[in-house]
């Protein structure tokens, strides 16, 4: 069994939370901040605490690595996206503004 110190307890909160952004952020492009942290305290049930978790957490969304998506200004609402996310979304939306207007619509206005 791996002796706790406080550097190995902060490694594995380090790659706890990495793991939680990986698992989420693979089919989600916003989620809850309580989802990440869950996914994090089980990924590093008993080899890291949550106040580290947290500490780390927080540093990484100091440093941009998760955006706070919901600006409610509530504290216990928190959702988070990603750079790489919002990159994607961006990308997709140019990608349909490129795209408007380039063939006939599928039915006439008189339709809709």
């Amino acid at each position: 069994m791996e002796h706790q110190t406080p550097a190995t307890t902060s490694l594995r909160a380090q790659e706890a939370i990495t793991y939680s952004r990986e698992k989420n952020f693979e089919r989600e492009a916003v989620v809850d901040e309580r989802v990440l942290m869950r996914d994090a305290l089980r990924r590093g049930m008993g080899r890291t605490t949550f106040a580290e978790l947290r500490r780390i957490f927080e540093a990484r969304v100091e440093k941009a690595e998760f955006v706070n998506a919901v600006a409610t200004g509530d504290a216990a609402y928190r959702r988070f996206t990603t750079p790489e996310m919002l990159a994607a979304e961006r990308a997709v939306i140019q990608h349909m503004i490129r795209g408007q207007g380039q063939l006939e619509p599928v039915l006439s206005p008189r339709c809709i």
